[in-house]
């Protein structure tokens, strides 16, 4: 200090010099606090920690909590550590879940099984997916595919399928033997005869994931991308041990087959109970095959339009145990008055008992403690509470609790509520206005947000140019600036002097550099009305002169910022929606309201948002939803050799719509993107079933057998392994719907009642379908 008040600033031809210290006095300080911390209205200060990439996440929280532990020892008792984000935690709760909903879903295929089948029937069978699933875990260790929440779910996604292969060759075996041959000729038979459909059924499944990641790009990509990995691996994994595995597992523990036609009726199993159900009405439904396939069509079409009904949110909330308040001031609000609101929001809710802890960002925001979760850009005007609390339940109560009362309980502040979650969108809903003239723009972003303030579902409705900034325009008179010999230059750096702070040198002390700033005393600060009394220095006139002997000033505004889009004036009017309403049916609604509007020559709309979400995910999809159409009618006109039997066996693959529509409109879930997932790894499974049967057919009529009869026949002898490969598939997804997951619920739920639906549907009507329109057949094939 003492070096920096003997600098010398000026110095005559007579030897006099002024120091620092004559006209200023230099003290130590910190400089104005812009932003802080606290927790629990504690000063507090937060560390973040991020991981390197590669790394065990699982074993990465454990070694900072042991170092946590071992800090606390050394600091003084009255600090208190406490952990406001817990990644490492929240993902080693997701993957013990998973390993449960695992766990339920084995447990349950093996019970579904065992229900249907003998004992040593289902073992064989059962012990196929431990086997499976474990082989396919190395692999995609070894492949260094990382263990997460999407790779498990694709895991539970495949269980029931990856079963099936190995029950439909166990059937064709048990069918072998209560047909007289011995137990290796029936093994041998068994695989030999439908290795080639059970191989084409699989690869179908594989294509309808493989090209889901082809067309997506950022975050969807990176979300989804392990599911095709895992789906392709665990299924051919699956139909290499049902190929040359089973039929040894077959051969050494299966001695006898299943069927018992001199069983009394009471004495039936389920199954033969079922197929007997299946078989008194095949024949009405294929002598009536035009009633029959319009029914189905009818079906599909109907899920089709159920589907396109249904609400729309392309991912859904977390399940976290924490929130976050997002508090917005208008321009120019001090810190003091932020500081305030935010402080009396935080102790309201640090009264509530089901609330563990408050951490109030003051004039900054948090850092990015959820990848997802992108807070604003620090500014005086802008607070962020994180508020934690003992269960996510909880966290889902309070908010919808505190929404509606206090969001707008504070005058000059609105508090955003905010539900973390997978949308990186800044509002649900969006409106882009462009032009080139931002008069105009305004103008029709007035009505726009009128028709939103109509809509009682949409909460805050803002846009991206702000408030706005009051200001004091100084129109400087350059002949009076002249005469009086003040530049330009000495007329700003006063001007700026009055604000405040000016960084005129930095002075070293030690290894580290501490700015010297210029400022007036708080006492000298003038106010905005005194900014013409202010002195201005000149270069020829010793006296002093003032600002308003050379300017004229005036109340102004402007804009508080001007956003533009690809070189385009855009404005953003943006709105939320109410606490668990969905913003797509608000935004259709809307939507219909603003086309109806007027619109001036040289405006443009965009939808940006939740919509903009949808259009990204969903038109990449729509894409590789058509690469793997064309994939699976590659791979079964290979096996057919036909186009008419490819479109044949194809045709069930709409069949599920009308079951995945219902279940989520049943249990109330909304079509996202893993609804989508879903539907793609429904329409493969179906395609399977549709292999099984036509082959069968095919086979039996090449054989000699009428067109009819093999139809009927095909159905009835395949109706026992479509039902319960089918029934493995929807169990081993029920732990999904279970589990209240609202990422990966819908995705269970489509894939377990479109399953229904596609099975029941496929065994009507795809051998009526065959009776109507599969080509000739000659007994030496097609």
């Amino acid at each position: 200090e003492a070096d920096v008040a003997n600098q010398i600033i000026y110095a005559s031809l007579q030897g006099a010099v002024v120091r620092v210290k004559d006209i200023a006095s230099v003290e130590r300080g910190y400089e104005t606090d812009s932003s802080y911390i606290e927790n629990s209205g504690n000063p507090a200060l937060v560390l973040s920690i991020s991981m390197r990439s590669g790394s065990n996440i699982v074993s990465f929280g454990k070694e900072i909590n042991k170092i946590i532990n071992e800090f606390k020892n050394s600091v003084p008792k009255d600090i208190e550590i406490f952990t406001v984000a817990d990644a490492p935690e929240v993902v080693a709760n997701s993957i013990n879940h998973f390993f449960r909903d695992f766990a339920i879903a084995v447990i349950s295929v093996i019970i579904v099984i065992m229900i249907f089948l003998p004992a040593r029937v289902a073992a064989v069978a059962a012990v196929t997916i431990p086997v499976s699933i474990f082989a396919s875990m190395g692999i995609l260790e070894g492949l260094k595919i990382e263990l997460n929440t999407v790779s498990l779910a694709s895991l539970v996604l495949v269980l029931g399928m990856i079963v099936d292969n190995s029950i439909i060759l166990i059937d064709n075996y048990v069918e072998k033997l209560d047909s007289g041959f011995d137990s290796m000729t029936a093994a041998y038979m068994s695989a030999k005869e439908l290795i080639a459909p059970v191989t084409s059924a699989t690869l179908a499944i594989i294509a309808a994931f493989a090209p889901t990641t082809m067309f997506m790009t950022g975050m969807f990509k990176e979300f989804i991308d392990p599911v095709p990995t895992t789906v392709t691996i665990t299924l051919f994994i699956s139909l290499l041990i049902a190929a040359f595995f089973v039929p040894i597992l077959s051969q050494s523990f299966i001695k006898k087959g299943i069927s018992s036609p001199k069983s009394a009726p009471d004495k039936k199993s389920a199954l033969e109970r079922l197929q007997d159900f299946y078989n008194s009405r095949i024949e009405f439904m294929v002598n009536n095959p035009v009633k029959t396939i319009i029914t189905a069509f009818a079906c599909a079409v109907a899920g089709a339009a159920l589907a396109l009904c249904i609400p729309q949110e392309i991912f859904p909330k977390l399940d976290r145990n924490q929130f976050a308040v997002e508090i917005y001031f208008p321009e120019g609000t001090s810190l003091s008055k932020n500081a305030s609101i935010t402080k009396e929001m935080s102790d309201i809710l640090s009264k509530d008992k089901r609330v563990k802890n408050v951490v109030s960002f003051i004039g900054t925001s948090s850092p990015r403690f959820n990848t997802l979760y992108a807070p604003q850009i620090p500014a005086k005007n802008y607070s962020q509470l994180i508020v934690i609390t003992g269960s996510d339940k909880t966290a889902k109560e309070i908010l919808e609790e505190y929404s509606p009362k206090y969001s707008d309980a504070f005058a000059g502040a609105h508090l955003k509520w905010k539900e973390l979650d997978f949308l990186p969108a800044a509002a649900p809903i969006e409106i882009r206005i462009s032009g080139g003239d931002i008069t105009q723009i305004k103008k029709y972003a007035a009505s726009v947000k009128e028709l939103m303030s109509q809509e009682p579902d949409i909460t805050w409705i803002r846009d991206d140019f702000r408030d706005y900034r009051a200001s004091v325009d100084l129109d400087i008179d350059k002949e009076a600036a002249n005469r009086l010999a003040v530049t330009r230059a000495a007329f700003g750096l006063a001007m700026a002097l009055n604000d405040g702070n000016i960084p005129v040198a930095s002075v070293w002390e030690d290894d580290y550099a501490k700015p010297v700033i210029l400022k007036y005393s708080s006492d000298r600060i003038s106010n905005p009305g005194d900014v013409l009394n202010l002195y201005m220095p000149s270069i020829l006139f010793p006296k002093p002169i003032m600002a308003g002997q050379m300017a004229k000033a005036a109340v102004g505004f402007s804009e508080g910022q001007i956003v533009r889009r690809n070189g385009t004036y855009c404005l953003t009017v943006s709105g939320d929606t109410a606490f668990g309403k969905l913003s797509d049916p608000v935004f259709n609604r809307l939507r219909s309201k603003i086309e109806k509007l007027p619109k001036p020559d040289g405006i443009t709309l965009d939808y940006g948002g939740e919509r903009e979400m949808i259009v990204e995910t969903y038109v990449p999809f729509g894409k590789s939803l058509a690469v793997s159409v064309v994939m699976i009618f590659l791979i079964l006109f290979f096996q057919f050799k036909s186009a008419k039997i490819v479109f044949l066996v194809m045709s069930v693959m709409p069949l599920g719509l009308i079951g995945g529509a219902l279940g989520l409109i049943l249990i109330g879930y909304p079509f996202g993107m893993t609804s989508f997932i879903g539907f793609i790894g429904l329409f493969g499974i179906v395609v399977r079933n549709g292999v099984i049967l036509i082959s069968y057919a095919l086979e039996l009529e090449a054989q000699g057998m009428s067109r009819r009869d093999a139809a009927i026949a095909a159905g009835k002898r395949r109706m026992r392994p479509i039902f319960l490969t089918a029934s493995a598939a929807a169990v081993g997804v029920i732990p999904l719907i279970t589990s209240g997951s609202l990422l990966w619920g819908p995705l269970g739920t489509v894939i377990c009642f479109g399953l229904i639906s596609a099975t029941a549907l496929t065994l009507y009507a795809l051998p009526a379908a065959y009776l109507k329109f599969a080509p000739e057949i000659k007994k030496d094939g097609l």
